[in-house]
């Protein structure tokens, strides 16, 4: 009996195994049809985006015609450069490699050809391939690798083309294999805050460049009354060591009067070059919100030669005169305190990800301004550079930053992944920082600040950027409040506040903002993210959560909290969008962080409009009634549960159960009792998962695959919920009567099966005893886990008179049960009550080894 006991819970035990390999199966990636490809390359054709942010003067071919292929799943298919992958039908989710393949064209002539990319995710790894139509493949040479995903790199080619030339091949191809496959080394790292894409998803070009040309340029440009203070260093490229008498020139174009200031230099064959310049501009508008007064600044290049000045390269900038700085703990724009209204957005867009066609961009961000903010954060990663050239020109400050996101990845104490981070942080740099609308650079979102590893992380980004900036302050974004050890080394620190949202009540965000302020009394301090979810169309009362009414609520309390205390710089909405997300399971649409004021396709929440009203201080209205289904359900709920706790304290504990021992065999009848009642505790546990995620927002800590993040969602989150609920505690009422089989079957007062049941306990149908395994987890479900580590409190925001019933009757009712459990179990087994309190805690073991290898699955799959 016992052999055939521990055959049964094997067998058992797999069956977790094989729903989780189901699921794989399932969701592998898949090859859509011929017309969904050409569909998705009609459409990912407006993504592309020839903006010229330095000019026309340097000859540009840009790849993004019809002839780029991708070889990915051991198959070819035509593919739209730039896109993301993830926007070709069965694509969606794929992470791992890929090739993309581009004919080259011809390039014959004295210039320096350099091969540019946007934005690539997330490893890349560059090859030119030379063929010969008889031969074949003749040759394959690396021109170079890089590392991220969100920021642009280049490779000069032009010696390697030398090299193919001798080749004499008939065909030229660009290799590009992409792995966007992240992990703990990575930046991002591997468990991701937003959908992670993959593939070439911005502009990839060819640049011709003379033998001298403009490398970098750093720009500061500065008001002072009505003059601009002009500061320029410039690092030339010389790399083949050129020798001669050179000019600069430097126009600026927008003033009232030409302007225009030469200097010579001469270059004695050093391969890089550096230049500096100072001069004062009178008649200039100093660049604001309100006034985003811009001027075209042209930097040219002259060889000097005797038949006269032979322009050799020039780059074109549009800059803005302004200043800012931090002072105490307010913030200062161009001599004038400002505070800030700002909004935060993903890059983000349905089909599209983050190949946004630029008309996209540009209605987005106008709505920004409609909206009445003076200041977007672009969370998480640099965008699309053409984002800046729009906010430079509606007028929007702006904070950028790079891509280290999260607590638990990736290893921010790695000397590789701070190096990662400073590669990134220049690569932005270089490439932003002349904008004037750049004025907060963010080193890192929610990191353990509060540990010496994320204090180090800090300090080494900050020192290695303040020499690289042109006027931008730096700043993370912090959720360790007074227990940040960062701070010290950045000019001011936002806070990520969602007090009343994951735990907590609203008014906690004024007393915890006021201790902020007593901790660091000289830092200036910003609330980085405040807002709430929200279903477009759902409404409700104020406390109704994931109700548009419910966010305006947060909305409007925050921002008079942040506004009525003088000492806080101004606050940041989180967000503008919704946008994926692939820990958020347990949102009413499953991998969305709906905390948007407009939902993915752009469509207003009510939120949208009281903002509005809030940032330019209009009169506020809007109607709220109360969802009454919500307090019914959990009225019954609380009732059934005291009623069964009432009933469970005056009944006796069963001593035998005449239907079914050992010598008596009456399966069928057992089997139709067992399933009336779990079918009942099923109808109760569905209730309570739908009470508790209508009382308190969820959001897992860390993303697994995608077919792994599905299961959860089928499990936990979806119209297949009561199934899994109804079969897992068929499961576990099976697993539980085969491990009491182990034991010595002539001592059973009761069998297994019916004991595992719980026939007779009115317990047992609110607190299965299977579910005694999970009795802490239970426990803290009653009382609010989230809310009691946040704000030591069982109560939170969303809290209601019947939900409070049923937490406490309900908790009443699992720490009487555990005890009645153990004497059920006593009696039924034959054994004294301490080795019922241990075979509880072995089966409790045995349930939470199958758990650790069925997560380890998920992570591994």
């Amino acid at each position: 009996m016992k052999k055939r006991a521990i055959l049964s819970l094997l067998f058992l035990s797999l069956i977790p195994f094989t729903i989780i390999l189901g699921f794989h199966l399932i969701y592998l990636p898949g090859f859509p049809q011929s017309e969904k490809i050409s569909r998705y390359l009609r459409q990912s054709e407006k993504a592309k985006n020839h903006y010229l942010e330095n000019g026309e003067f340097r000859s540009r071919t840009w790849l993004d015609a019809e002839h780029w292929q991708l070889e990915i799943l051991g198959k070819s298919i035509p593919v739209s450069v730039p896109s993301c992958w993830n926007s070709i039908p069965g694509l969606e989710h794929y992470q791992g490699k890929a090739k993309y393949l581009y004919p080259l064209p011809e390039w014959k002539n004295n210039k320096r050809k350099f091969l540019c990319f946007r934005a690539v995710s997330y490893f890349s790894k560059v090859s030119l391939v030379a063929y010969d139509e008889n031969s074949g493949l003749i040759e394959e040479i690396l021109i170079g690798e890089h590392q991220g995903a969100y920021t642009p790199f280049e490779f000069e080619i032009t010696n390697r083309l030398k090299e193919i030339e001798l080749l004499n091949p008939t065909q030229l191809v660009l290799s590009v294999e992409v792995d966007n496959r992240l992990s703990r080394k990575t930046l991002p790292g591997k468990y991701q805050g937003w959908k992670h894409i993959g593939g070439i998803y911005q502009e990839v070009y060819l640049e011709e460049r003379g033998q001298i040309f403009i490398k970098e340029v750093k720009i500061t440009a500065e008001p002072d009354f009505r003059v601009g203070k002009l500061g320029l260093e410039i690092k030339l490229d010389n790399a083949f060591q050129q020798k001669g008498n050179f000019g600069l020139e430097i126009e600026v174009s927008g003033l009232k009067e030409k302007w225009i200031k030469r200097k010579p230099f001469k270059l004695s064959g050093e391969q890089e070059f550096g230049l500096s310049f100072q001069e004062r501009i009178y008649g200039v508008k100093p660049w604001s919100p309100e006034k985003p007064a811009l001027y075209g600044l042209f930097i040219r290049i002259f060889e000097q030669t005797p038949s006269g000045d032979n322009l050799i390269d020039q780059q074109e900038y549009r800059i803005g005169f302004r200043r800012i700085w931090a002072e105490g703990n307010q913030i200062y724009l161009n001599g004038q305190r400002i505070k800030i209204k700002g909004i935060s957005r993903h890059h983000f867009y349905p089909f599209y990800y983050q190949s946004i066609p630029k008309e996209l961009i540009e209605e987005d961000f106008r709505k920004i301004k409609e909206l009445g903010a003076n200041l977007v954060r672009l969370g998480h990663y640099p965008n699309h550079p053409f984002v800046l050239k729009v906010c430079d020109e509606l007028g929007l400050l702006v904070w950028e930053e790079i891509p280290a996101w999260g607590k638990l990845s990736p290893d921010y104490g790695s000397e590789q992944v701070i190096e990662l981070a400073k590669s990134q942080l220049k690569e932005m740099l270089i490439r932003d920082r002349n904008h004037p609308s750049l004025v907060l650079i963010g080193l890192a979102n929610e990191i353990p600040s509060n540990s010496e590893t994320g204090e180090k992380f800090i300090k080494e980004l900050a020192e290695f950027s303040r020499p690289l900036l042109s006027g931008q302050l730096l700043t993370i974004a912090s959720d360790q409040f007074e227990k940040d050890q960062a701070v010290k080394y950045i000019d001011l620190i936002g806070f990520n506040c969602y007090f009343g949202w994951y735990g907590g009540k609203i008014d906690q965000l004024k007393t915890k903002l006021n201790l902020i302020r007593k901790t660091f009394p000289a830092k200036t301090i910003l609330v980085s993210e405040y807002g709430a979810d929200a279903v477009l169309g759902r409404h409700g009362a104020i406390g109704d959560i994931w109700t548009e009414e419910n966010q305006v609520r947060f909305l409007e309390a925050s921002y008079k909290i942040i506004e009525n205390i003088p000492e806080i710089a101004g606050g940041i909405i989180w967000l503008f969008a919704d946008y994926p997300d692939p820990i958020r399971v347990f949102n009413p649409e499953p991998f969305v962080n709906q905390k948007g004021l407009l939902d993915q396709n752009r469509k207003e929440k009510l939120g949208f409009q009281i903002a509005r009203s809030l940032y330019l201080g209009l009169p506020i209205s809007y109607y709220a009634r109360s969802q009454l289904f919500p307090r019914i359900r959990d009225g019954a709920l609380s009732s059934l549960v005291i009623m069964m706790f009432l009933f469970g304290l005056f009944s006796p504990i069963p001593e035998r159960w005449v239907l079914i021992i050992p010598s008596i065999r009456l399966p069928g009848k057992l089997l139709k009792r067992a399933i009336r009642i779990i079918a009942f505790q099923t109808l109760i546990y569905e209730l309570i998962f739908r009470g508790y995620l209508s009382h308190q927002p969820l959001a897992l800590p860390i993303s697994f695959s995608y077919p792994s993040m599905k299961l959860l969602e089928f499990i936990f989150n979806s119209d297949f919920r009561f199934l899994f609920i109804f079969f897992g505690l068929l499961w576990l009422w099976c697993l539980m009567s085969q491990f009491f089989l182990l034991f010595n079957l002539d001592k059973f007062q009761r069998h297994p099966f019916e004991l595992s049941l719980g026939i007779g306990d009115p317990f047992s149908l609110i607190f299965p005893y299977p579910l005694v395994a999970f009795f802490p987890i239970l426990v803290c479900l009653s009382l609010n886990l989230p809310n009691l580590v946040l704000s030591r409190s069982f109560q939170n925001q969303f809290t209601t008179l019947p939900w409070l019933f049923f937490q406490i009757s309900y908790f009443f009712l699992l720490g009487f049960g555990l005890i009645k459990i153990i004497l059920v179990l006593s009696k039924g087994l034959g054994i004294s009550w301490a080795k019922a309190f241990l075979v509880v805690i072995f089966y409790s073991i045995l349930i939470y080894l199958i758990l650790a290898i069925w997560g380890m699955m998920l992570i591994i799959f």
